[in-house]
């Protein structure tokens, strides 16, 4: 989904429970909003433009894995929900960035020759799983809940996974 502004563009998979509050409050602040319809996607997108991306992510309730795409700062930015219901995978492989929801995405690229990463497989061998934030190819990783990367077109380099909630935190302190 584009924004109206045409900067953002937005690739979601997931639900947004409290979209009609997260409504409720864009209208409240007098944001000149210019609605298609009621989904929560739409809602996502305005309150990202509106909000910005870490202020938009510590007022969502949901499960959700979506990717927004800024044209005017040329930056991908990759979100996971808090609980890390919804998966998403990203990394460089021959030198292209890919993501998507599950490895199966990732390997549909036509150039795809996935490499196992070694570690990732002894990992399995004693886990009998795969640990986020590794995943069983070289150079793909699955972003942990609660966590978003920044990709930058200029400079091409993925940043480190940067917690946008911290559940221990907010037990500590009694806040959600």
């Amino acid at each position: 989904m584009h924004s109206p502004c045409s900067r953002y563009v937005l690739v979601y998979n997931g639900e947004i429970y409290n979209h009609q509050d997260l409504h409720a409050d864009l209208e409240s602040e007098g944001g000149a909003f210019d609605w298609r319809g009621h989904s929560d996607t739409e809602i996502l997108l305005a309150a990202l433009r509106h909000w910005g991306l870490e202020s938009t992510l510590s007022r969502l309730n949901g499960m959700f894995a979506f990717a927004l795409w800024d044209r005017h700062e040329r930056s991908l930015f990759l979100v996971r929900d808090r609980m890390g219901i919804k998966p998403l995978y990203y990394g460089q492989h021959n030198g292209v960035f890919l993501f998507g929801p599950e490895l199966k995405a990732l390997i549909a690229y036509p150039a795809w020759n996935g490499e196992v990463d070694r570690d990732a497989l002894a990992l399995y061998m004693r886990h009998n799983c795969v640990p986020t934030p590794w995943s069983i190819y070289k150079g793909i990783f699955k972003l942990p809940p609660a966590h978003f990367v920044v990709v930058r077109d200029n400079d091409r380099d993925v940043s480190f996974p940067q917690c946008c909630w911290d559940l221990a935190r907010i037990a500590e302190q009694g806040t959600n």
